[in-house]
């Protein structure tokens, strides 16, 4: 078998297993907290994970869908502060990197009287 193809396949292996163990993750959440609500460091364990899913979405998407997915995070920032700080620090990674947008967003957030073009 050419090696390549057997990277390829053992990452499609660690990719599969890590979905199934997610998998199993969710029923298991699913089965204990069905009538209760999911409160302190459960809650943010879930919170920091789908944090963790945007910023991967964002290593692979381009510059517009990174302040498109920045945006999310901050919109999600209503249900906890983890999405909002993760949203930050993603702008302000994109204005270091010299994105014109993601300058202008960051301008706009700390000097709310600053207005897009």
């Amino acid at each position: 078998m050419h090696p390549a193809r057997r990277i390829f396949r053992s990452i499609l292996l660690v990719l599969m297993s890590v979905s199934f163990l997610f998998l199993l993750f969710v029923v298991g959440l699913r089965v204990h907290y069905r009538d209760g609500h999911i409160d302190g460091a459960m809650q943010t364990a879930l919170f920091e994970a789908d944090v963790l899913q945007h910023k991967a979405k964002a290593l692979v998407a381009d510059d517009a869908k990174d302040m498109i997915i920045i945006e999310q995070l901050f919109a999600l920032g209503f249900f906890s502060r983890i999405y909002t700080n993760a949203g930050y620090e993603m702008l302000q990674e994109k204005a270091d990197q010299g994105y014109d947008p993601a300058v202008m967003r960051l301008a706009e957030i700390q000097n709310p009287s600053v207005q897009a073009r």
